[in-house]
């Protein structure tokens, strides 16, 4: 069968080579190993000469076929307006559709595919679930992998074959930091942030809180790791912070040994957002021991517990995320606990996730009536 895979985030474009984060690419290629080929429907985006994205290239991969169309930020309408003539020949030369949520490419092919009977199943990781056409494609989705209970809760409400997805990122239990230590005290503490910047993602209340904390006289040193949603937004306020300030803009980091590397040599993980389904950095903060300070919304608190693995702040409020890295910083035996916990956290994640996201899907899709090469097994 051919499995059309809808995700919603872009392929990079480098010269005639296409490139992918090393869990999308993995993901990819064990689909197509147990379906017997797929085709990628994503947005191409522009990188750089250079970049390899983690080193995993999607070009020529066996199985894996790409419909990519140019994405700009600024003809944003024009692209989704057209994407129905170029998603609309692979939906019909399709079996089955796996779309990612939430995402309007992915609303735009579930549309698509009922209009043409193809059946589709949902993977819903994101947190803007009221976006138009989210209940729609929902409902009359075979089935739903939610990264997280409580978006498997919101899922439910449309759909009745809902279940919680294997966190799809590319690092395992044999990476867990048992033996970190917590440090007592350091020339300037260093706080990390991995993500998108943006005003929703509470970049803004971040940089505020770091400036407080600098004006009380700790000294510490942030390193914000993504790109900027709005590059003439980050372009101001990186000319505003200056260089050789408190804070340092990473942008995003494609080798996973210096991601790695930003994590071990952090001592607080801040992460400020305003709304989440379940963000993916929050595992990885926890893989490394690394004790974590982060708002309460959305799908955080299903696996976030105050106290326990995580020190929980307000949404959008700068002094308050000031005052609690400030004392967590300070209180050694408590960044001991969350990283302690944080780990209990990420085994219990790996012990209840024994199978892998793509044969997750597999099992799904042969459920829902579709043919697989191998099953879940790989026999």
């Amino acid at each position: 069968m051919t499995l059309c895979c809808v995700p919603n985030f872009g392929i990079t474009r480098i010269g005639t080579h296409q490139y992918a984060e090393q869990h999308a690419v993995q993901f990819l290629e064990e689909l197509a190993a147990g379906l017997g080929g797929i085709v990628v429907c994503a947005p191409d985006v522009a990188g750089r000469e250079g970049t390899r994205l983690h080193g995993y290239e999607i070009t020529g991969r066996h199985g894996i076929a790409t419909v990519t169309r140019r994405w700009s930020v600024k003809h944003r309408l024009i692209f989704y307006g057209l994407s129905v003539f170029w998603l609309l020949p692979t939906i019909l030369r399709s079996d089955f559709l796996y779309i990612f949520l939430p995402g309007r490419l992915g609303v735009i092919a579930a549309v698509l595919a009922t209009i043409v009977r193809r059946p589709y199943g949902v993977y819903l990781r994101g947190s803007r679930i009221d976006l138009f056409g989210s209940a729609f494609t929902l409902s009359r989705s075979r089935f739903v992998l939610a990264a997280g209970p409580y978006l498997r809760d919101v899922a439910a409400r449309y759909c009745d074959r809902c279940e919680l997805v294997s966190p799809m990122f590319d690092i395992g239990v044999e990476d867990l930091e048992v033996h970190r230590v917590q440090r007592h005290q350091r020339e300037a503490w260093r706080l990390l942030y991995v993500g998108a910047l943006d005003e929703a993602k509470g970049t803004f209340e971040l940089l505020d809180a770091v400036d407080i904390l600098a004006r009380r006289g700790l000294a510490v040193k942030l390193d914000l790791v993504g790109n900027w949603m709005d590059e003439e937004a980050g372009k101001q306020v990186q000319a505003e912070t200056g260089e050789g300030g408190v804070a340092s803009f990473r942008g995003a980091v494609d080798d996973r040994g210096l991601v790695k590397g930003h994590y071990l040599d952090a001592d607080l993980f801040v992460f400020p957002s305003h709304s989440e389904g379940f963000p993916r950095v929050l595992y990885e903060a926890m893989c490394f021991a690394l004790p974590v300070v982060t708002t309460m919304i959305d799908g955080i608190p299903s696996v976030m517990h105050a106290g326990v693995n995580c020190v929980a702040v307000p949404v959008g409020d700068a002094a308050a995320l000031a005052e609690a890295i400030d004392q967590t910083l300070k209180d050694v035996t408590l960044r001991e606990t969350l990283a302690a916990g944080g780990l209990a956290t990420m085994r219990r994640v790996f012990a209840g996730h024994k199978t892998s996201h793509a044969r997750q899907v597999i099992e799904r899709v042969r459920q829902s009536g579709g043919k697989c090469r191998v099953g879940v097994d790989g026999k």
